[in-house]
Protein backbone atom coordinates (compact mmCIF):
# COMPACT_ATOMS: atom_id res chain seq x y z
CA UNK A 1 0.00 0.00 0.00
CA UNK A 2 2.79 2.63 1.02
CA UNK A 3 4.75 1.43 -1.92
CA UNK A 4 1.39 2.61 -4.41
CA UNK A 5 1.07 5.88 -2.68
CA UNK A 6 4.50 6.69 -3.49
CA UNK A 7 4.48 5.39 -7.09
CA UNK A 8 1.10 7.87 -7.11
CA UNK A 9 2.59 10.87 -5.91
CA UNK A 10 5.75 10.22 -8.52
CA UNK A 11 2.91 10.21 -11.37
CA UNK A 12 1.03 13.34 -10.53
CA UNK A 13 2.10 15.97 -13.04
CA UNK A 14 2.62 19.65 -12.30
CA UNK A 15 -0.17 21.46 -13.16
CA UNK A 16 -0.38 25.30 -14.35
CA UNK A 17 -2.74 27.66 -11.98
CA UNK A 18 -5.38 27.37 -14.77
CA UNK A 19 -5.16 23.35 -14.81
CA UNK A 20 -5.56 23.55 -11.30
CA UNK A 21 -8.69 25.91 -11.10
CA UNK A 22 -9.82 23.51 -14.56
CA UNK A 23 -10.07 21.04 -11.79
CA UNK A 24 -11.56 23.13 -9.21
CA UNK A 25 -14.48 23.04 -11.39
CA UNK A 26 -14.95 19.37 -12.35
CA UNK A 27 -17.08 16.96 -10.24
CA UNK A 28 -14.57 14.68 -8.22
CA UNK A 29 -15.03 11.01 -6.05
CA UNK A 30 -13.55 11.19 -3.33
CA UNK A 31 -11.46 8.36 -2.65
CA UNK A 32 -9.41 8.19 0.94
CA UNK A 33 -5.79 6.23 1.44
CA UNK A 34 -8.45 3.35 3.43
CA UNK A 35 -11.57 3.51 0.56
CA UNK A 36 -8.51 2.94 -2.01
CA UNK A 37 -6.95 0.00 -0.02
CA UNK A 38 -10.32 -1.36 0.62
CA UNK A 39 -10.99 -1.51 -3.35
CA UNK A 40 -7.25 -2.71 -4.13
CA UNK A 41 -7.59 -5.72 -1.71
CA UNK A 42 -9.33 -8.05 -4.57
CA UNK A 43 -6.88 -7.50 -6.52
CA UNK A 44 -3.53 -7.51 -4.29
CA UNK A 45 -2.36 -10.88 -5.70
CA UNK A 46 -2.91 -10.22 -9.21
CA UNK A 47 0.28 -9.71 -12.08
CA UNK A 48 0.15 -8.24 -15.03
CA UNK A 49 1.62 -9.94 -18.06
CA UNK A 50 2.45 -9.14 -21.92
CA UNK A 51 4.45 -10.89 -24.75
CA UNK A 52 7.22 -8.91 -25.76
CA UNK A 53 7.19 -8.31 -29.12
CA UNK A 54 4.07 -9.99 -30.62
CA UNK A 55 0.38 -9.42 -30.14
CA UNK A 56 -1.56 -12.07 -28.54
CA UNK A 57 -5.31 -12.78 -28.71
CA UNK A 58 -7.09 -13.13 -25.30
CA UNK A 59 -8.42 -17.09 -26.51
CA UNK A 60 -4.82 -17.52 -27.40
CA UNK A 61 -2.91 -16.11 -24.36
CA UNK A 62 -5.07 -17.77 -21.81
CA UNK A 63 -4.03 -21.05 -23.87
CA UNK A 64 -0.29 -20.77 -23.60
CA UNK A 65 -0.86 -19.67 -19.74
CA UNK A 66 -2.59 -22.88 -19.06
CA UNK A 67 0.01 -25.20 -20.54
CA UNK A 68 2.32 -23.20 -18.14
CA UNK A 69 0.53 -23.60 -15.29
CA UNK A 70 -1.11 -26.64 -15.96
CA UNK A 71 -4.25 -25.23 -14.67
CA UNK A 72 -7.46 -23.52 -15.50
CA UNK A 73 -8.28 -22.35 -12.51
CA UNK A 74 -7.99 -18.65 -12.98
CA UNK A 75 -9.29 -15.43 -14.28
CA UNK A 76 -7.80 -13.43 -17.55
CA UNK A 77 -8.60 -10.10 -18.19
CA UNK A 78 -7.58 -8.13 -21.51
CA UNK A 79 -6.46 -4.54 -21.24
CA UNK A 80 -5.37 -2.17 -23.84
CA UNK A 81 -1.68 -2.46 -25.34
CA UNK A 82 -1.33 -6.47 -25.48
CA UNK A 83 -1.24 -6.31 -21.83
CA UNK A 84 -3.23 -8.78 -19.81
CA UNK A 85 -4.75 -9.30 -15.83
CA UNK A 86 -3.70 -12.56 -14.19
CA UNK A 87 -5.94 -13.27 -10.98
CA UNK A 88 -6.97 -16.78 -9.34
CA UNK A 89 -8.45 -17.67 -6.03
CA UNK A 90 -5.38 -20.32 -5.88
CA UNK A 91 -2.93 -17.57 -4.50
CA UNK A 92 -0.09 -19.93 -5.60
CA UNK A 93 -1.18 -19.55 -9.59
CA UNK A 94 0.07 -16.26 -9.29
CA UNK A 95 3.13 -16.87 -7.46
CA UNK A 96 3.90 -19.20 -10.06
CA UNK A 97 4.10 -17.19 -12.57
CA UNK A 98 5.79 -14.64 -11.13
CA UNK A 99 8.73 -16.58 -9.38
CA UNK A 100 9.14 -19.54 -11.89
CA UNK A 101 9.95 -18.19 -14.86
CA UNK A 102 11.07 -16.98 -17.15
CA UNK A 103 8.51 -18.01 -19.55
CA UNK A 104 8.49 -17.92 -22.87
CA UNK A 105 5.50 -18.16 -25.67
CA UNK A 106 6.24 -18.46 -29.03
CA UNK A 107 9.52 -17.88 -28.81
CA UNK A 108 8.86 -14.26 -27.07
CA UNK A 109 9.24 -13.72 -23.17
CA UNK A 110 6.56 -13.28 -21.39
CA UNK A 111 6.92 -10.52 -19.13
CA UNK A 112 5.24 -10.66 -15.68
CA UNK A 113 5.00 -7.80 -13.36
CA UNK A 114 2.67 -7.10 -9.52
CA UNK A 115 -0.19 -5.57 -10.17
CA UNK A 116 -0.51 -2.22 -9.32
CA UNK A 117 -3.70 0.55 -9.59
CA UNK A 118 -1.15 2.79 -11.01
CA UNK A 119 -1.08 0.44 -13.57
CA UNK A 120 -1.07 2.38 -16.94
CA UNK A 121 -0.84 0.10 -20.01
CA UNK A 122 0.48 2.77 -22.11
CA UNK A 123 2.74 4.58 -20.17
CA UNK A 124 4.16 1.44 -18.68
CA UNK A 125 6.91 0.42 -21.31
CA UNK A 126 7.44 -2.78 -19.33
CA UNK A 127 9.17 -1.00 -16.64
CA UNK A 128 9.44 -3.10 -13.80
CA UNK A 129 9.57 -6.83 -14.50
CA UNK A 130 10.55 -10.10 -12.54
CA UNK A 131 13.44 -12.07 -13.62
CA UNK A 132 15.76 -14.81 -12.14
CA UNK A 133 19.02 -13.36 -11.37
CA UNK A 134 22.03 -15.97 -10.49
CA UNK A 135 25.83 -15.52 -9.90
CA UNK A 136 27.29 -18.91 -11.34
CA UNK A 137 30.65 -18.82 -10.03
CA UNK A 138 29.97 -18.43 -6.04
CA UNK A 139 31.47 -20.05 -3.84
CA UNK A 140 29.77 -22.48 -1.95
CA UNK A 141 29.78 -21.39 1.44
CA UNK A 142 28.40 -17.93 0.33
CA UNK A 143 25.46 -20.03 -0.16
CA UNK A 144 23.11 -18.50 2.62
CA UNK A 145 19.44 -16.51 2.14
CA UNK A 146 20.78 -13.48 4.05
CA UNK A 147 23.67 -13.13 1.30
CA UNK A 148 20.84 -14.34 -1.71
CA UNK A 149 18.54 -11.38 -0.23
CA UNK A 150 21.40 -9.16 0.11
CA UNK A 151 22.34 -10.27 -3.61
CA UNK A 152 18.88 -9.95 -4.42
CA UNK A 153 18.11 -6.23 -3.12
CA UNK A 154 21.83 -5.02 -4.84
CA UNK A 155 19.82 -6.36 -8.13
CA UNK A 156 16.28 -4.78 -7.68
CA UNK A 157 13.83 -5.77 -5.23
CA UNK A 158 13.81 -9.74 -4.01
CA UNK A 159 10.42 -11.64 -4.67
CA UNK A 160 11.90 -14.90 -3.59
CA UNK A 161 15.45 -17.08 -3.26
CA UNK A 162 15.43 -20.16 -4.77
CA UNK A 163 16.18 -22.53 -1.64
CA UNK A 164 17.90 -25.32 -3.62
CA UNK A 165 20.88 -22.93 -3.79
CA UNK A 166 21.90 -22.67 -0.14
CA UNK A 167 23.85 -24.87 0.65
CA UNK A 168 23.82 -27.84 3.17
CA UNK A 169 26.25 -28.12 6.25
CA UNK A 170 25.40 -31.04 8.43
CA UNK A 171 24.46 -29.91 11.54
CA UNK A 172 23.42 -26.05 9.99
CA UNK A 173 19.68 -27.51 8.94
CA UNK A 174 19.93 -26.74 5.53
CA UNK A 175 20.23 -28.43 2.28
CA UNK A 176 22.29 -27.72 -0.86
CA UNK A 177 20.31 -29.94 -4.20
CA UNK A 178 21.90 -27.32 -6.86
CA UNK A 179 25.58 -26.06 -5.93
CA UNK A 180 26.59 -24.60 -9.50
CA UNK A 181 24.95 -21.17 -9.08
CA UNK A 182 23.07 -18.90 -6.86
CA UNK A 183 19.65 -17.96 -8.22
CA UNK A 184 17.18 -15.25 -6.66
CA UNK A 185 14.08 -13.99 -8.13
CA UNK A 186 13.95 -9.83 -8.31
CA UNK A 187 11.96 -7.60 -9.57
CA UNK A 188 14.01 -5.12 -12.30
CA UNK A 189 13.67 -1.78 -14.02
CA UNK A 190 14.73 -2.31 -17.36
CA UNK A 191 14.45 1.43 -17.50
CA UNK A 192 17.96 1.52 -15.57
CA UNK A 193 21.02 0.33 -16.09
CA UNK A 194 20.88 -3.51 -14.60
CA UNK A 195 23.46 -4.51 -12.26
CA UNK A 196 26.18 -7.06 -13.75
CA UNK A 197 29.18 -7.39 -11.00
CA UNK A 198 29.61 -7.43 -7.60
CA UNK A 199 32.82 -7.41 -5.23
CA UNK A 200 32.68 -10.12 -2.38
CA UNK A 201 36.15 -9.44 -0.36
CA UNK A 202 38.00 -8.27 -3.14
CA UNK A 203 36.79 -10.31 -6.24
CA UNK A 204 34.10 -9.78 -8.69
CA UNK A 205 31.50 -11.84 -9.36
CA UNK A 206 29.25 -11.58 -12.59
CA UNK A 207 25.54 -11.70 -12.40
CA UNK A 208 23.11 -13.30 -14.86
CA UNK A 209 19.55 -12.35 -15.72
CA UNK A 210 17.70 -15.44 -16.90
CA UNK A 211 15.69 -14.94 -20.25
CA UNK A 212 16.66 -10.93 -20.59
CA UNK A 213 18.70 -11.85 -23.95
CA UNK A 214 15.35 -12.54 -25.74
CA UNK A 215 13.96 -9.43 -24.48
Amino acid sequence: MKEWLQEEQQMIPKLTEDQKAMLDNLLQINISNERRKKLCMPWKDAVIVTVLGRSMMLKVMREKIEWILKSSNFELIDLLNNYFTFGSEDKALSQKLLFEGPWLIQGHYLAVQRWSPNFNPYSNSIGKIAVWARVPTLPTHCYSEELMLELGNMCGKVLKVYMNTLAYCKNRGTTMERGHFARVSVEVDLNQRLKSKFVIRNRIYKVEYEGLDVV
